[in-house]
C-alpha cells in the first residue's frame, strides 16, 4: 500500500499562512481514514500488483479541504484566505480531485479582490476545464487571465496563459498551434527566471515534436526539461517526463525501453502519489503490453487506468482506454466487446472534438471490422482515419495506415 501525500502537501501549504499553535488546532479537527487493499488476477505478477495497489481517497480528502477552509477563513485576511484558496485548489488539481478542485477555485475566484489573485484563481479554473475537456469554457476564462496579465505587464503570467493553451490546442490535437503557442510562451522567459515553467515548456515542446514526427528534437526538449526538473528536486515533473520518453520509445518500437520508462514514471507516482500521470502511465503500459501480447496483464492495467480515469474525471483518457480495451478483446476474438469498446471510444472522442483520438479509434474499428468481414464499415472507418491523421499534418500515422491495409494512397 502506498503512502498517502496530500496531507503532507496540504500540511506545506499551511506553513505559508498559519502559526504552529494553528496548524495543530487544526490538525486535530482533521480525521484521516484508513485504507483497503484489493484482489487481483492470479496471473498478474508481484511487481505488477505491487505497481497496481492504489486506493484513491475521495471523502477524506475532501473533509481534510472543507475543514482547512472553514477554520482559515476566521484565522486570515481576505486577500491570504484567497491566496490559500488558490493554492489548495492547485493541491487539488496536482492529485486529481478536479470537482473539488473547482468547488475550491470558483471560490477562490469570488473572493479575490486583487488582480493578480483574480487571474491566479482565472488560470487555475481553467486548468480545470482543460482536464475535463470543457474547451470552451476553459478558453473563455484562461482570455480573462490573459487580459489581466497583460494589463499589469507580467510576462511570466501571459507565458503561463500561453502555455495552457498549447495544452488546449495539443489535447485537441492541433499540435501545430500548440507548438507556436509554447514557443511564444517560451521566448517570454529566462531559464534562471522560473525554471520550472521553462522546463514545462521544454516538456511540452518535446511532446508535440513528437506527435510531428520530428524525434530527435522530441528526444533534445526531452533532456532539457529533465535536466531542469532534477535540479529543482520537481519529482512529479520528472515522472511525466519519464512517462513521455516511454511514448518515445513506444513510437520508436523500443518495446522493453518503453516498459522501462514507464514503470520509473509508476514508481514516481505511487511515492508521491501523484495521480493524473500515473493514469497515464498505467495505460501507457497497457498498450505496450498488448503490442508485446501480453493481454492479461494489459487488461489489468486498462482497467486500473480506468477506475483511476474515472476518479479524476478525464474523460480524454477514459476514451483511450476504451480503445485500448477494444483493441485487447479483439486480439482475444471478443468481437462483440470490442466492437462495444471501440464504438463507445469513438463517440466520445467525436463528442470532445479530439481529431487525433477520432482517428486512432476510427483506426482500430476498420481493423475490427476487416478482421470480421465487415468491409464497408471497414472502408468508412479507414477513410475517416486517414483523413483525420492528414487533418492534423500526421505523416507518419497516415503511412502507417495505408501500409497496414495495403492502400496506396487511395483516400
Amino acid at each position: 500500500m502506498i503512502k498517502r501525500n496530500f496531507e503532507n502537501d496540504l500540511q506545506q501549504i499551511l506553513q505559508n499562512y498559519l502559526r504552529k499553535e494553528e496548524i495543530s488546532e487544526l490538525n486535530g479537527k482533521l480525521k484521516v481514514f484508513g485504507e483497503n487493499g484489493r484482489d487481483f488476477n492470479n496471473k498478474v505478477s508481484e511487481i505488477y500488483k505491487r505497481q497496481l495497489d492504489l486506493d484513491l481517497y475521495d471523502f477524506s480528502e475532501r473533509i481534510q479541504i472543507d475543514r482547512t477552509i472553514t477554520y482559515s477563513q476566521k484565522s486570515l485576511s481576505p486577500e491570504d484566505f484567497s491566496s490559500l484558496l488558490i493554492n489548495l485548489g492547485k493541491l487539488c488539481i496536482s492529485h486529481g480531485r478536479l470537482n473539488l478542485a473547482h468547488e475550491v477555485l470558483t471560490k477562490a475566484r469570488r473572493f479575490s479582490i486583487a488582480a493578480t489573485l483574480k487571474a491566479e484563481s482565472l488560470l487555475a479554473l481553467s486548468d480545470v476545464y482543460s482536464r475535463r475537456a470543457k474547451w470552451e469554457e476553459s478558453i473563455s476564462v484562461l482570455r480573462n487571465a490573459r487580459i489581466i496579465y497583460r494589463n499589469a505587464n507580467d510576462r511570466t503570467g501571459i507565458a503561463r496563459c500561453d502555455n495552457l493553451m498549447g495544452t488546449i490546442y495539443g489535447d485537441q490535437g492541433d499540435f501545430n498551434r500548440a507548438k507556436r503557442c509554447f514557443q511564444s510562451s517560451l521566448s517570454r522567459l529566462m531559464k534562471n527566471e522560473n525554471p520550472e515553467l521553462v522546463a514545462t515548456l521544454e516538456n511540452n515542446l518535446g511532446i508535440v515534436e513528437m506527435m510531428l514526427g520530428e524525434k530527435e528534437n522530441a528526444v533534445d526538449h526531452f533532456k532539457r526539461a529533465l535536466e531542469l526538473f532534477d535540479e529543482i528536486r520537481e519529482l512529479r515533473r520528472v515522472a511525466e517526463i519519464k512517462y513521455n520518453i516511454g511514448l518515445l520509445y513506444y513510437e520508436m518500437q523500443q518495446f522493453k525501453s518503453a516498459i522501462i520508462s514507464f514503470d520509473e514514471s509508476i514508481e514516481l507516482c505511487l511515492n508521491a502519489h501523484f495521480i493524473p500521470t500515473l493514469c497515464l502511465s498505467y495505460l501507457a503500459k497497457a498498450n505496450v503490453l498488448v503490442t508485446l501480447s501480453e493481454f492479461s496483464n494489459a487488461r489489468e492495467f486498462a482497467d486500473k487506468a480506468l477506475e483511476v480515469s474515472h476518479h479524476l474525471d478525464d474523460k480524454l483518457t477514459i476514451a483511450d482506454i476504451y480503445r485500448i480495451k477494444g483493441t485487447i478483446e479483439r486480439n482475444l476474438k471478443n468481437y462483440n466487446s470490442a466492437e462495444n469498446y471501440l464504438l463507445t471510444s469513438h463517440r466520445i472522442n467525436v463528442n470532445l472534438k479530439n481529431e487525433l483520438n477520432i482517428a486512432e479509434s476510427s483506426f482500430e474499428l476498420a481493423k475490427l471490422y476487416a478482421e470480421i468481414g465487415k468491409q464497408e464499415l471497414k472502408e468508412i472507418y479507414l477513410r475517416g482515419s486517414i483523413n483525420y491523421y492528414k487533418q492534423i499534418n500526421s505523416t507518419e500515422r497516415v503511412k502507417l495506415v495505408e501500409e497496414f491495409f495495403g492502400v496506396e494512397k487511395v483516400y
